[in-house]
């Protein structure tokens, strides 16, 4: 599927309302039905245009309406530093940050990045569900509230630079932006004069409920603002004094125990155990896997509201911006995970201090070992330390008295999540008819072009790939040169852009248009026809790439691509792979040990011919950067086709453990440099924080690739780039984080 963000500026409602009138001119359907499929996700700056007075606090609402399965959001928003002066909302934390809205409110979520850059008037704010939460949000709410101070007359537009919605699965969200527009104006003569020292309330709001911009209406008025005048003292920067680093010292190996331990507890008592970590200078997160023995003690839950037993965080990252990205306690299995790390927008500097505490009941008498399974503690750039451990020991030894009858909690009662009213229109598609075909040597067949779903559709390109070997496409029209197919009824050839046969690459290059007067066409018909000969035993696919289709305006229509095969003379397999958040999926290669036995079209489809016999065993291979493989082995069955359906490689495994790589010789410094691995196939922590260190890179950044000189192994930002767009943003984000766990290869 081709579909491609787009943003709206207010002067595109414009735009909206001559583009419906001319479609009414050109015939098509009702107003009401086009108006209904120009509603899609909205974001807007509420108030849209509001006047303040100079030394006036007021605010500005980044909202969202319509949206569906919202994960995830990523806000880059300019205003005018001369005009507004952004307020800080959190002074807890280090430099200015927004007020974070309501529309996770209720949920699991966490803040990756808040930053507001006052010299260049720039906000960038970051946050997303917890990857323990199971979808996202349906309906309206706010983003973000932005609290400024009204420094000097003008005009401070409140501008989307940049939104990123994204789903659970990384998945981009089609929306439109509306700016606003802040207005900064003197003090009225009528008004009470300024007063040094003189401070009034401050003012309210009348909250307006949320708009849909529908062609013909207008944007109501902002909100009632009550003048008021804040005197901001002025104050002098102090000059502060820089001190000389000390001479390096050699740096303890950081540890991670338990504390107390070991200790004695009587049975049927309630304690708790820390686990700590000390000398990990420049701690950024942190991931634990405990075995512990539950047929001596019960692992209590300390936090009630949340779904599953779950330890208390520690204090370790206290004072921070951070959150828990893990905490699971399996009772039977006598496992318990924790993993906590700093966000994004934070700069290293933890040393150590309580990652978590176990709150237990002893339920029996005996040892319980607390074995540190597995521990992983990263830096900032997604680099692991290597750490020492030492497991604890709890005993419990005395007669074990009637155990405490507990009282359940009640569960909240379920909040309704509000469900759009409207309809989704169909997505429309362009496919191959028919999907499948079986021939022998010498055979002929028609095969068609076809789209669907379509509305006002006025253009199409696709270029049509097939095996040259197994297949030939035949000349449609021999009075010109070279090969060329047919065209179909449903559009009038009026521009023919291109339409050439390369036989030798194994590939169709379609592309026309119509002119005025001929109708827009709306619906599903026939676009293109081709005839093929069976040339040898085989199994080619009819695979798209390049689709384009575009409607009466001018516009790029979204659509799904859907290819298909032929074999001859052969059994064949077939079925489609995806690469999670992407929407091109092809060149995935499909291996049998080192033999590449199909590549994946951009829709994922892939068919070959079966390369062992009926009764044998088939052993597939598929990975790619940046994901999990997957592997399958199956005896073949004796049936001409063997679909193997469909199957989605997870996202996320960026990096391994660190490696001493070296540099080319004749480079400056030292000849190794210590950096992250390769990726290990587990999604860990390690993925997590380098995604999260390398946020925002993007291709063409000095430390995207390795130099070519060697002298810089380490610049490997680019793998932070999970989903292939070249930068390093909150898909990738969102991928790792809903896939931390997981390990391959996958099963298929």
């Amino acid at each position: 599927m081709s579909m491609e963000r787009k943003t709206w500026r207010p002067a595109r409602i414009g735009v909206l309302l001559f583009t419906l009138a001319l479609a009414l001119v050109l015939g098509a359907e009702p107003l009401s039905a086009l108006v209904q499929r120009a509603v899609m996700p909205t974001m807007r700056v509420w108030p849209v245009d509001q006047e303040v007075l100079v030394g006036h606090q007021s605010s500005v609402e980044l909202r969202i309406e319509n949206v569906v399965d919202l994960f995830a959001v990523e806000l880059h928003v300019t205003y005018d530093p001369a005009i507004i002066q952004v307020l800080d909302a959190e002074a807890g934390l280090p430099g200015v940050q927004i007020e974070a809205g309501d529309i996770f409110a209720g949920l699991p979520w966490h803040v990756d990045l808040n930053q507001v850059d006052a010299f260049a008037g720039t906000i960038e704010y970051v946050f997303a569900l917890d990857s323990v939460a199971q979808g996202g949000v349906v309906g309206s709410g706010v983003l973000a509230r932005i609290n400024f101070l009204a420094l000097q007359p003008g005009v401070s537009p409140i501008r989307y630079v940049e939104v990123v919605l994204a789903r659970r699965g990384g998945e981009s969200i089609e929306h439109l932006s509306m700016d606003g527009t802040v207005r900064v104006v003197t003090i009225p003569s009528t008004a009470t004069p300024t007063v040094e020292g003189w401070v009034s309330p401050t003012p309210t709001e009348t909250s307006l409920p949320l708009v849909t911009v529908t062609p013909g209406s207008t944007i109501p008025a902002g909100p009632t603002l009550t003048p008021t005048f804040t005197l901001i003292p002025s104050v002098s920067p102090t000059a502060t004094h820089t001190p000389v680093p000390p001479s390096p010292t050699p740096r303890p190996t950081p540890i991670v125990y338990f504390d107390p331990s070991p200790q004695d507890v009587s049975p049927g008592t309630t304690s708790w155990v820390d686990i700590k970590i000390d000398h990990a200078d420049g701690l950024y997160g942190a991931w634990i896997l405990v075995h512990f023995n539950s047929q001596v003690i019960q692992v209590l839950d300390s936090d009630p509201a949340k779904a599953g037993v779950q330890v208390e965080p520690g204090d370790i990252f206290a004072g921070k911006s951070w959150y828990v990205f893990a905490n699971a306690v399996e009772p039977i299995t006598g496992t318990l995970t924790y993993g906590a790390k700093l966000s994004f927008d934070e700069p290293a500097g933890v040393t150590g201090g309580t990652l978590a505490r176990i709150h237990y009941y002893t339920q029996a008498m005996g040892a319980c070992p607390l074995e540190i399974a597995d521990v992983i503690l990263v830096d900032r750039n997604g680099v692991s330390f290597t750490a020492s451990t030492e497991d604890g020991l709890i005993n419990v030894g005395q007669e074990f008295p009637t155990p405490p009858t507990t009282t359940p909690t009640e569960s909240p009662a379920a909040t309704a999540t509000p469900t759009p009213t409207s309809t989704p229109e169909p997505t429309p598609i362009i496919y191959v008819v028919p999907e499948a075909s079986s021939l022998n040597v010498g055979d002929e067949m028609d095969l068609s072009i076809w789209v669907a779903n379509v509305v006002n559709l006025y253009g199409v390109e696709f270029h049509l790939g097939y095996n040259p070997t197994v297949l030939q496409v035949l000349d449609a029209d021999p009075a010109i040169p070279g090969t060329q197919i047919d065209f179909g009824a449903f559009l009038s050839p009026d521009s023919v852009a291109q339409n050439e046969v390369d036989e030798t690459a194994g590939i169709v290059h379609f592309a026309i248009s119509q002119n005025s007067p001929s109708p827009a066409r709306s619906g599903t018909g026939v676009v293109a026809h081709l005839r093929v000969r069976a040339l040898a035993e085989g199994t080619s696919m009819l695979g798209f790439s390049g689709t384009e289709l575009t409607n009466v305006f001018a516009q790029s229509v979204p659509h799904w691509t859907k290819g298909g095969y032929v074999t001859v003379n052969t059994r064949v397999v077939l079925g489609y792979l995806y690469l999670q958040g992407r929407q091109n999926h092809g060149g995935l290669e499909i291996k049998r040990g080192n033999d590449v036995l199909a590549v994946t079209a951009d829709d994922g489809f892939f068919a070959f011919a079966c390369p062992v016999g009926a009764g044998e065993v088939l052993d597939l291979w598929v990975d790619h950067e940046g994901y999990l493989p997957l592997s399958k082995s199956f005896v073949v069955p004796a049936d001409a086709v063997i679909d193997l359906g469909a199957a989605t490689l997870l996202g996320g495994d960026a990096v391994g453990p660190q490696i001493v790589a070296q540099r080319a010789a004749g480079c400056p410094g030292d000849p190794t440099v210590t950096m992250p691995g390769p990726a290990d196939q587990n999604i860990n922590i390690l993925d997590l924080t380098f995604v999260g260190g390398h946020f925002g890179s993007m291709a063409g950044d000095q430390d995207w690739e390795p130099s070519p000189d060697g002298c810089h192994p380490e610049w490997i930002s680019g793998r932070a780039d999970i989903n292939g767009d070249q930068v390093c943003n909150i898909f990738d984000l969102v991928q790792v984080g809903n896939n931390f766990g997981a390990s391959g290869p996958q099963p298929w």
